[in-house]
């Protein structure tokens, strides 16, 4: 056999649950002679929890409150992070800090036993002058490093609209300020409103931070960026994460075309992958330089720590790399990896140059555009869409390059999530059918896994059109807000869509109090319900 891919779990105390598969471009090689090869690796991470509730949440709220913030940029953030405390929980803790030329302590860290003062008090947030955000983000961060919750997960938040103009503004001190508390898995996500703050430093610290970047162009998006934000944390199955990659004598790391941050030592490559959700397939390819003169294994370990059962566990994987008569069959489906992967690159490249060339910068997308056509037989559906968006941006940089490279720098970061998107969707068999269930009494913390079960397994039949119905639920309470946002994800992500029906008064008035209605349709009937989804049916 030339392509061997066998995987297996394991940890401490039992049997693990994280998946690798792995794939070479060209899984034999020409003996003795030096070339290029790619090997793609798939991490997959199981998509329900069974246990009655998830890790508690340490969430810091950063907010600028500069003089640039005020009018819609501030209300929106405020309402914003109103709807998201409300997306909480009682076993979540938060604090808030608002920072300009000043750090003010908005909200101590608390848990969130009575949200509606938290709320009022955010709200009493005045504007400031400069920006000091290295005081207000460092302030955020000492809070969550000093909570003293037991085996929670610590997020801050990080949002932003200028350049730092006070306190540390060295790109590489804030960098290491957020590796270092990266590696106490107090993570940092950050959100860029605007045009005025620098896109490459905010998704730098994201990523190092083992976060999110979000650029949010207008203030009716922040409140989505929080809804995204509220189901990525709140379905954290795995942390530290690290791949380990031994490589064989004749083998070298040339480039990882992801942005993870990695060091080879002693022939062994180490990636770290940071946390990772329920449902969601990481996609690294790797490129390498090779000379061999004899076959090869190439044995893949992946160490994590599994939130859920508070396990540090390992799933390990190895692939053979053949020393022969290498084949001119490549591997499509790294082929399609390695080129969406290239896509992201160039729209990051294509950014810095617009700073100063912006024909420069138009030129590289339009290379990446015609590369892009000549695949299309890899797979056109996913290709073509990444096409068109990187055509629109093309266009848009001679109108609006500020705006435009933000735009590119969020799209290349985003890509990584769309790639797991694409690949659930390319192996996955859905069909159009609706899958229907009234839900019986009250949806709570302790019932909660058992509709998450349930709309796993049908996922798993191929459903991705669900309507839940509620009439016979006469309460829901936080735990089933978050179960509800995280089974709209799974849908959304196989382009199918969560509706739900038959809502009592006061579950209605819930949901529009919370803003759920703005991302799961509500529907008077069960009939209307297949109403809105035969609309967004024939809309894609």
């Amino acid at each position: 056999m030339c392509d061997i891919n066998i995987t297996w779990s394991y940890w401490v105390k039992g049997l693990g649950v994280m998946q690798i598969t792995s794939h070479w471009e060209y899984p034999v090689v020409n003996k003795g002679q030096a070339s290029l090869n790619h090997l793609l690796l798939q991490v997959e991470a199981p998509s329900v929890s069974t246990t009655p509730n998830r890790q508690p949440l340490v969430v810091i709220l950063a907010i600028d409150k500069s003089w640039s913030m005020k009018g819609e940029k501030l209300e929106a953030t405020l309402g914003a992070a109103s709807q998201f405390i409300n997306w909480l929980t009682r076993h979540d803790h938060l604090g808030i800090v608002a920072y300009a030329s000043d750090v003010q302590q908005v909200q101590p860290l608390v848990p969130l036993t009575e949200k509606k003062s938290i709320i009022n008090r955010l709200h009493t947030v005045q504007l400031g002058t400069a920006t000091n955000l290295s005081g207000g983000w460092l302030q955020a961060l000492k809070m969550a490093e000093n909570a003293n919750v037991e085996n929670a997960i610590k997020r801050v938040i990080l949002l932003t609209d200028g350049l730092a103009t006070m306190g540390i503004q060295e790109n590489e001190k804030l960098y290491e300020i957020s590796k270092k508390y990266a590696q106490s898995n107090i993570t940092t996500t950050t959100i860029g409103f605007g045009t005025d703050f620098n896109e490459e430093s905010l998704s730098a610290i994201a990523r190092f931070g083992n976060g999110n970047f979000y650029f949010a162009d207008s203030p009716e998006k922040v409140s989505d960026i929080f809804f995204e934000e509220f189901g990525n944390i709140g379905s954290i199955y795995a942390q530290a994460s690290e791949l380990n990659v031994k490589l064989p004598y004749g083998v070298m790391v040339r480039e990882i075309l992801e942005d993870y941050p990695y060091d080879v030592i002693n022939n062994e490559l180490k990636i770290k992958l940071g946390d990772i959700r329920h449902d969601d397939i990481k996609n690294i390819v790797i490129a390498f330089e090779q000379k061999l003169e004899n076959s090869s294994d190439v044995k893949i370990n992946l160490e994590y720590y599994d939130v859920h059962d508070l396990e540090s566990k390992q799933s390990e994987s190895k692939i053979s790399l053949e020393a022969g008569v290498e084949s001119n069959n490549p591997d499509q489906e790294v082929q399609l990896q390695l080129l969406i992967a290239w896509a992201g690159k160039t729209m990051l490249e294509s950014s810095r140059m617009a700073e100063n060339d912006i024909d420069g910068a138009i030129e590289i997308l339009k290379n990446m555009i015609h590369r892009l056509k000549e695949n299309f037989s890899l797979n056109i559906q996913t290709l073509v869409p990444l096409c068109e968006r990187l055509e629109s941006m093309q266009k848009s940089l001679k109108n609006d390059a500020i705006t435009t490279r933000k735009h590119l720098v969020a799209s290349s970061v985003t890509l990584n999530k769309e790639r797991s998107d694409l690949t659930i969707i390319n192996e996955s068999k859905f069909h159009n059918k609706i899958f229907e269930y009234n839900w019986s009494g009250d949806l709570d913390m302790y019932n909660s896994p058992q509709l998450k079960q349930l709309i796993q397994n049908k996922i798993n039949e191929g459903y991705r059109y669900i309507i839940l119905d509620l009439s016979g639920t006469p309460f829901i309470d936080s735990s089933a807000i978050g179960t509800l946002i995280q089974t709209s994800n799974w849908l959304t992500r196989r382009l199918g869509l969560l509706v739900v029906a038959n809502l009592s008064n006061t579950l209605e008035k819930l949901f529009k109090q919370t803003r759920l209605d703005s991302y799961i349709p509500i529907s008077e009937s069960i009939i209307g319900a297949r109403m809105v989804i035969d609309s967004r049916r024939a809309s894609t």
